[in-house]
């Protein structure tokens, strides 16, 4: 999102001299894919692997000074007598047991890369299999941790992962909403070639003008992809207004 407010150009008088909305790109265009988006699908790779590096290297040098710390012997115990150079049990519990998993970062790793991937796949889809790379790297990663490295934790439950679905409600309206700028420029996709999607845009053109503010989502891709939007706000609202809209219904038909 921050290469999106940097590079885009509103062309508004009150954002002179920001350092926001003045960039190059007033537009979804070739260049800005070529440019941004390579940028964005780069950054989304490496920090498949980058984060995780820390997150692997300290569990091997953990298990590395255990074994140091056992005197190079494969087993704690051997012939009932501890092998440790620890005096204190506080000490010994404390290199075996780990810590506990850093969930802040587990989450910030999972849903960095989701809203970015939502917001801009719509016009660039090789996003996608980047994302199923990362997930794939992220599950192995913190299972592997969680089994071999991590302590029972006693400062997380459901609560957090119950709460963070409603980013998944945010990045489908970020996904939609950058999506409908980009599927509505015509020098990169056009509906004159569909030919009842030229008709609705014949019949729009007639109707407001050519110079109709709104005129750029009233073509027939961007009507297409407005009724799309409409299905989807109308299923993430569901949950809500279902029961609501339901016990109307039933007290209507059966009151009345």
């Amino acid at each position: 999102m921050v290469l999106l407010l940097i590079n885009f150009n509103i062309d508004s008088a009150l954002l002179e001299g920001l350092p926001i909305l003045n960039g190059r790109y007033s537009e979804f265009t070739v260049e800005w894919f070529k440019n941004i988006g390579a940028t964005l699908c780069f950054t989304v790779l490496v920090n498949t692997m980058s984060p995780h590096a820390s997150k692997v290297a300290l569990p091997l040098m953990t298990i590395f000074k255990r074994y140091r710390d056992r005197g190079y012997k494969k087993s704690l115990e051997t012939d009932g007598k501890l092998n440790t150079k620890k005096v204190l049990q506080s000490e010994l519990e404390a290199l075996y047991l780990g810590p506990q998993i850093p969930t802040f970062f587990v989450f910030a790793q999972f849903f960095t890369p989701l809203l970015c991937v939502m917001t801009y796949s719509s016009g660039m889809p090789g996003m996608y299999p980047v994302a199923c790379f990362n997930y794939f790297v992220i599950y192995w990663v913190y299972k592997v941790l969680i089994v071999r490295h991590y302590q029972k934790t006693t400062s997380f439950n459901e609560d957090m992962s119950k709460f963070t679905i409603n980013f998944f409600r945010i990045g489908a309206v970020l996904h939609l909403v950058i999506g409908a700028f980009m599927y509505t420029n015509s020098s990169i996709l056009s509906s004159s070639n569909i030919h009842y999607l030229a008709v609705i845009e014949h019949w729009l053109f007639s109707l407001f003008g050519e110079d109709h503010p709104f005129l750029r989502f009233g073509n027939g891709i961007g009507l297409l992809y407005f009724l799309w939007f409409l299905v989807v706000v109308f299923g993430l609202s569901l949950k809500k207004i279902g029961p609501q809209v339901f016990k109307f219904v039933y007290f209507f038909l059966c009151c009345n």
